[in-house]
């Protein structure tokens, strides 16, 4: 019984005067914006940046794809991809189509 002779003496010294209660319906609520994904495939690097053109210019008529890209990694090395897809399906067919013409050893990434 001592616990509850606390609990009254708390409450005596410190009375509630008001108690409000807020409408959650009214309250904004912020969400977060997902970060979108965006993904590559690497479909190789080479040494010169003519083989990756030529590669990139290939690619392109053969698949009728466009988003064929090169980066520049070092003065010895140039990146030939695909990307960056937004999406699983666009990332799906297109390694597909690569995957046709003997890319086997695609790469994805996390642009």
């Amino acid at each position: 019984a001592k616990t509850f002779e606390e609990e009254e003496n708390v409450a005596n010294k410190a009375p509630v005067e008001k108690i409000e209660i807020d409408d959650l319906t009214k309250i904004k609520t912020t969400t977060k914006k997902k970060k979108e994904l965006s993904y590559i495939l690497l479909i190789s690097d080479f040494y010169y940046l003519d083989s990756a053109e030529n590669l990139k210019i290939e690619l392109t008529k053969k698949t009728k794809l466009e988003g064929f890209a090169i980066k520049k990694i070092n003065n010895k090395k140039y990146r030939l991809y695909i990307g960056p897809f937004q999406n699983f399906n666009s990332l799906k067919s297109t390694y597909i189509s690569l995957n046709k013409l003997g890319f086997d050893e695609l790469r994805i990434y996390k642009k």
